[in-house]
């Protein structure tokens, strides 16, 4: 970071680091003062060596005072630093485009802006510091070099390089962001993300005249999005993006097809100016299989470009296993920590009520025909249920003596901490009272602190919090305890915390009826995820809660072979990654030889052997797994399954599909985005400017210098001339000694 010359010399301050009285010392140097001249006077003869004696001991004693002081000395000096200021360059193919001959390219423009005088001013008020982005954000640059760069970046990540390029500021004086983009992000779906917190005022400038390319009649699929495993039964919902221009405001049938048959045929209008619109079809999902949904949309009169009309996409209709219920009240932490959980684990398929802030429930995932009215029906899809901060007005009592018969039946129960739960009208002042494996007196807020988690011998032992090198001893701290809780006879305490009245119940559990129940007793328990060095206590915390939770199932082996690709959008040309995931019980999977085929469009089948490598998961976390890059060569629907054998038993995956795009938007003529870098420019409370005016306004702008402060610490003890000096006086006192012959 750089740093304007200090304003103020160093102040130095002599500091001491020792933590006992500083009265001990005196006492102790009083008493070895006095031993010292009492031993001297009794025993040591009277001549001109005593003397000397008696200033080398006291000179050993003062220097060994002083260093059992620990001295130091803190310098502190002010330093004005410098902000910085962001230029990011799109080095995209698109950037080499213009409407005619007769315009300069956009990287044209684009380099003319870094050209002029605004550099000079903002390099006297801030360090600027430049990055190429397409693909990837790439190495900081020096602006004079930066015209030696050819756009041809295969894709702009416009989103992921913005990201990044704020993330690398974090903690330091950002002033502000000069974007030179055309905004064609192609691999976004929606522009939702502009509306995400900006750190710093992003200014932006129009790349290309508006309004000027020749619109030639053109509609296309540009997406198509639906869960790609769906549970037999439930509702999903199927969204396209269809775009287009030179339409006329013609009416478009956009049409669905599942396996080459006609399902459905929706009417939308695109713009006359272009634009794009949504189209969303409800699917029923009756029977298992796999399925093939194609989105089409029919050739204009005059449309050249005929081979983005359609898009295609397939979804697995399953059986899950596993369906986890989660009813919370208003969002807070806790649901939005634990929801991640839920949906990353692969093992378990949740469906999320949520309160909203008119008290009427919204649902997270796929809920087909599931309500909250609790039928017998109903509650029998699922495995577990988890109920957040609700009360019993909430619940209802009909509700609440549902859940209590759905444990009895089997089911698993959780009960998270909340301030309705736990309060006045809480669980224990209903129906479910009886099958608490706590008794709780009157309720009330939380205690709030930092309560040390220690687990009980039975916790310790333990499947929730087994792990492959023993039981999870060291678990975080948590900030909230609610009072006044006692097990139940029949309750296993698994963990308790150090809170105001003495240990208190944090995670209990029992069993009641056929069912299982569990309640925690704080609602601070995502902050575990939160805790550096231990953040990964709440995930573990959670999928072995809901692994022993679970009910064992009499079928299917112990290993599943799991599927995926690295990228969700993909075009003819780009390389993407195909990773397959061994997932077991055990802690470490094992190593097999992982073969996966995949199906081109046409019909032909094509065998792969993956690698063993460490590959991305959906959480964002690295794990050891198998892998292979694989470039498309046809566009279309692709189609792959993974199979593999392991410890002798054959294992295959669900089948995976993806869709290639016949050609980026990158290389395909396009206007400029000039309405996304105006967005940017708004929610970022920058400014978007015409080419002419951006000098003068980059050039107005005024940034501050931050004042830090330095503070220097150093050691006035521990240092070799104190250190070799106190060695030296006692050489010196014993050699005399050894000289005098004196004891």
């Amino acid at each position: 970071m750089s740093a304007l010359p200090f304003v103020n010399f160093p102040l130095a301050e002599i500091m001491w680091e020792h933590s006992a009285p500083r009265w001990i010392f005196v006492l102790v140097a009083v008493v070895a003062l006095a031993v010292l001249v009492f031993s001297f006077i009794k025993y040591v003869p009277r001549n001109l060596v005593a003397p000397v004696l008696i200033l080398i001991r006291i000179a050993f004693f003062l220097l060994l005072g002083w260093a059992l002081l620990l001295p130091l000395r803190k310098e502190a000096s002010s330093e004005l630093v410098k902000p910085r200021f962001v230029v990011a360059l799109d080095s995209s193919a698109s950037m080499s485009m213009s409407p005619t001959s007769s315009i300069p390219t956009r990287w044209s423009i684009a380099q003319d802006v870094l050209k002029m005088s605004w550099k000079q001013m903002i390099a006297a008020q801030c360090d600027i510091d430049v990055y190429p982005f397409a693909e990837t954000l790439g190495e900081k640059r020096e602006i004079a070099k930066l015209d030696k760069l050819v756009p041809d970046g295969q894709s702009t990540r416009l989103h992921s390089a913005l990201a990044q390029a704020l993330e690398r500021y974090q903690g330091q004086p950002l002033a502000g962001m000069l974007l030179l983009s055309d905004g064609l992000d192609t691999r976004e779906t929606t522009d939702e993300w502009v509306g995400m917190k900006w750190p710093c005022p992003v200014y932006s400038v129009r790349l290309e005249p508006e309004g000027i390319w020749e619109r030639e009649v053109d509609v296309a699929v540009e997406s198509v999005e639906t869960p790609a495993r769906v549970i037999v039964g439930w509702n999903s919902k199927l969204t396209a993006v269809v775009a287009g221009q030179g339409t006329k405001g013609e009416t478009l049938h956009v049409q669905l097809f599942r396996n080459g048959e006609l399902l459905k045929d929706e009417p939308t209008k695109i713009p006359a100016e272009g634009g794009s619109r949504e189209v969303t079809f409800q699917l029923e999902n009756k029977d298992m299989g796999s399925f093939t949904y194609t989105v089409s949309v029919p050739v204009l009169k005059g449309e050249t470009i005929t081979n983005n009309n359609t898009y295609s996409v397939s979804a697995q209709v399953v059986d899950a296993k596993n369906r986890v219920l989660y009813i919370e009240d208003v969002p807070r932490w806790e649901s939005k920590y634990l929801s991640r959980v839920l949906r990353s684990n692969p093992a378990y398929t949740p469906l999320v009520f949520l309160r909203g802030p008119d008290g009427k429930f919204l649902t997270f995932g796929s809920r087909g025909d599931t309500t909250l009215h609790f039928t017998d029906e109903q509650l029998a899809q699922f495995k577990m249920v988890i109920l957040g901060d609700l009360d019993v007005p909430i619940l209802t009592d009909a509700r609440a003596a549902q859940m209590v018969k759905y444990v009895e039946g089997g089911g698993s129960l959780i009960l998270l901490g909340g301030a309705k739960a736990w309060g006045d009208s809480g669980w224990q002042t209903g129906p479910m009272a009886k099958m608490l494996p706590i008794k709780k007196s009157a309720g009330g807020p939380p205690n709030e602190g930092h309560y040390v988690v220690t687990l009980t011998e039975e916790g310790k032992a333990h499947p929730v919090f087994q792990t492959k090198d023993g039981s999870l001893d060291e678990l975080p701290a948590v900030l909230s305890l609610f009072p006044g809780a006692k097990p139940t006879p029949g309750a296993t305490v698994l963990a308790n915390a150090d809170g105001p009245d003495g240990k208190t119940p944090l995670i209990v559990l029992q069993r009641y009826g056929q069912g299982k129940i569990v309640v925690l007793m704080t609602d601070s328990l995502w902050r575990w995820q939160l805790e550096p060095g231990k953040d990964k206590s709440y995930g573990l915390f959670w999928n072995q809660l809901l692994a022993w939770l679970a009910p064992q199932e009499d079928k299917g082996g112990p290993f599943n072979l799991d599927l995926y690709a690295s990228e969700d959008r993909v075009y003819l040309g780009d390389s993407m990654s195909l990773n397959a995931r061994v997932g077991t019980s055990a802690a470490v999977p094992p190593q097999a030889e992982v073969k996966v085929e995949v199906e081109e469009p046409g019909g032909r089948k094509i065998p792969f052997t993956m690698q063993r490598r460490t590959i991305p998961t959906t959480t964002g976390q690295p794990v050891l797994g198998y892998g292979m890059d694989f470039e498309p060569k046809v566009p279309g629907l692709y189609k792959a399954v993974a199979k593999a054998s392991i410890e002798g038993k054959p294992v295959e995956s669900q089948p995976y599909s993806f869709f290639v795009k016949p050609f980026t938007p990158e290389t395909n003529p396009k206007p400029a985005r000039s309405d996304l870098m105006q967005a940017i420019a708004r929610a970022s409370q920058g400014r978007f400017c015409e080419k002419t005016d951006i000098n003068q306004v980059l050039s107005a702008l005024t940034f501050k210098a931050e004042q830090t402060e330095r503070v220097v610490y150093h050691s006035l003890w521990n240092n070799p001339w104190i250190l070799g000096l106190i060695v030296l006086l006692l050489s010196i006192e014993w050699m005399v000694r050894r000289l005098r012959n004196m004891a």
